[in-house]
């Protein structure tokens, strides 16, 4: 039996769509692991981010190391760890800036509050408390990490 064109044609458009379908999937979850796994600047290790801590895996063998428990990230005088949407460490790895409380300003969550995790004191402190809650933006470390700089409301900080 053969196979007329259209339903030739009809099965390719199938199978294209199916192939749409199937990298469209694929590239949302590689963009959702991006989000919660950074490499280490050494690229022997990554940073996964889980819903109450920061865990190293080293490689190779995959061992595995809690770097951020959720006691770390649970500020004074509340109960629940901070919900992270990202994380950066400093460039000598003494601190960690947390991005939390994100907003979505057109498609991507770049409003939101920021803390900064001291590694070696465990103290957390969160920048521009007087500031309107998830209203800043673009924090990044200074190059020796002393500082961290910030928008908020067309100001930076």
């Amino acid at each position: 039996m053969c196979a007329t064109r259209s339903q030739i044609l009809r099965r390719s458009g199938i199978k294209t769509l199916v192939f749409s379908i199937l990298v469209f999937v694929i590239t949302l979850s590689v963009s959702a692991q991006r989000r919660t796994i950074k490499w280490a600047e050494d690229g022997r290790a990554f940073y996964q981010l889980t819903n109450t801590s920061i865990i190293r895996h080293t490689l190779p063998g995959d061992e595995t190391d809690t770097i951020i428990s959720k006691k770390q990230l649970t500020p004074r005088g509340s109960s629940e760890p901070l919900k992270i949407g990202f994380f950066a460490f400093s460039d000598d790895q003494a601190k960690v800036l947390l991005f939390t409380n994100t907003k979505k300003v057109w498609r991507l969550n770049t409003r939101g509050d920021y803390w900064v995790l001291d590694m070696k004191t465990g103290e957390l402190n969160q920048l521009g408390k007087t500031l309107p809650p998830a209203s800043l933006m673009f924090a990044k470390f200074s190059p020796d990490g002393r500082s961290v700089a910030y928008v908020s409301n067309n100001n930076i900080y």
